[in-house]
Formats: structure tokens, sequence, C-alpha cells
């Protein structure tokens, strides 16, 4: 009797599976999924296929899909160390891999995106045991994925400033800035700007100690080249803050004084606004209320 040609689809959803299995193919094909029972929909093994693969010497045919198995992994792992380069520097490699081998187990890709891979990682980080000995690795793992989220977000246009030449202090005070695409907001505990500012040093990284926690407002947005993160002061954060979620800029100004009423001098909102359409954070107005 003629054998029945496997279906491609199932083989191919075996493969996905079997190379995919964090756990290794060995350990894979002898024994069903035990650990983490809420992954354990994701890692049951679908119709096996194994039969179909030949055998080849030297390697047998565990050994042969190992190598593709290996090779899944260490791009993963890879392209996670690029996009998290500071962490991996401040971990050590060792330590790098078995943190992205334990968050693949919990996040595995769904993507066909290699970079929406590592989007999870700072809130796996934020729970992870490294996180008592370096406690500002979350805020590190959140600056890294801003700021790559910052190199493949498109620019909007440029504003056209004469547009606004000739408004009056009513048209100020119901305007609504549109900032670029590529800025980012972030608060942090420590000085992980400073960390990653000097990941490409080849002297050690100096390491801020639990005593030196220093909280910093900071202003992320990419240029025509690459992300600048720079620290700003709390009263230029929080305008911009609001200007992103929308409220007009008389409301801002209205809110950033009643916050900070012990102000003796009016605060250089203009003064802002011309920096930030200078660098290209904003990149439109809206003026209609």
């Amino acid at each position: 009797m003629e054998q029945k040609s496997p279906n491609l689809a199932e083989v191919q959803r075996w493969m996905r599976w079997v190379i995919t299995e964090p756990r290794g193919i060995h350990e894979a094909l002898a024994h069903p999924w035990t650990l983490d029972a809420s992954l354990a929909k994701r890692y049951k093994e679908p119709k096996r296929q194994f039969e179909i693969i030949e055998e080849a010497a030297p390697l047998s045919k565990q050994d042969r899909l190992n190598v593709y198995a290996n090779a899944y992994f260490y791009r993963l792992l890879e392209s996670l160390g690029v996009d998290y380069a500071t962490v991996r520097r401040v971990v050590g490699d060792e330590n790098f891999h078995d943190l992205i081998a334990h968050f693949l187990m919990r996040y595995p890709s769904n993507s066909p995106n290699i970079g929406d891979v590592g989007e999870t990682f700072p809130a796996f980080i934020n729970g992870h045991p490294l996180s008592a000995q370096f406690p500002f690795l979350h805020e590190l793992a959140v600056l890294e994925r801003a700021i790559m989220e910052c190199l493949f977000t498109h620019h909007l246009p440029a504003l056209d400033v004469s547009s606004f030449q000739t408004k009056s202090e009513e048209d100020w005070a119901i305007a609504r800035f549109v900032l670029d695409p590529t800025v980012r907001l972030m608060s942090a505990q420590w000085p992980v700007d400073l960390l990653w500012k000097r990941r490409e040093q080849s002297e050690p990284l100096e390491l801020p100690a639990l005593m030196e926690s220093t909280p910093r407002n900071l202003l992320l947005y990419r240029d025509d080249s690459w992300v600048n993160v720079s620290v700003i002061d709390v009263h230029s954060w929080m305008a911009l803050r609001m200007l992103q979620d929308g409220l007009p800029l008389g409301a801002v100004c209205e809110a950033l004084s009643k916050q900070w009423d012990e102000r003796t001098e009016p605060l250089p909102v203009m003064e802002w606004f011309s920096s930030w359409v200078a660098a290209g954070l904003v990149r439109n107005i809206l003026w209609n209320d």
C-alpha cells in the first residue's frame, strides 16, 4: 500500500513546535510539557512528524533538529542582545543568556518581525531575581525599548512655521500641539540614561549604587540620524506630557501655574516652544477648540 504523503501544514506546525520548544529537542520529544501550566497549550506537541525526517549520518535525526533549534534560539539571543545591549553589558553574557532563555520560555515569539520579540522584556525583567542585584535593571530595559521604538517610528512632516506667525493670544490659548511620534517621555529613579550612553565604552561600566538613586525626567526623540536622550527639568517635562495627551496650551499653562504657584517668575513656555520646534519635537499645531 502506497504511503500517504504528509500534510505540509501539519509538518510545518510540528517543525515550528519542535524547534521553538525551550526545553530542547531531546527533552521535548521524550516528555510532554509539565512546567508552567499557563503555557501548556503553547507547548503541546502537534501530530508528530518525526518519522518523515530521513536519517543522514553522521548526525542522528534529533541532533540534526537540534542544529536548527540552537540556531533559532541564538538568533533571538543575538537580536535581543542588540536591542538590550546595555542590559546585557550590565548583567554579563552568561546571565543574559539565561535571562533570555527564561524570557522566551514565558514569552515565546508570536510575530514574524524579530523586533517585536522583546516588547514584553521590560515587564518580564521587573520581577526577575536579577532585579534584586540590579534594582535599576527594569528602568534600563524600559529605556532601551523606548529607544528602539524611536528608531523604528516614522516622523511626521516638518512644522510649517509660517502657519502661526499671525496668531493672537486667544489662538495660542486653544492651540493643541502635535508632537512627533518619535517623542517619548520617561521618568526614572536611576541614572539609566548615563549607563546607556556609556554602553560602548571599553572600560567596565560604573554601576549606580543603591544609595545613588537620582530621580530624573527623560526626553527621547529621533533626529535625522539617531535617538537623543536628555534629562530635562520637571516643568518642561510635564508641559510636554500634557501637550502629548492633547491638552490645549492655555490649559497646560494654567495647570503648571497651579502646581508650582510658589514660583516668582513665569515659566518660559515660549522659550520651550521655540526649542521644541527647532529640535523637531512639534510637528503640527491644531488651532480649533
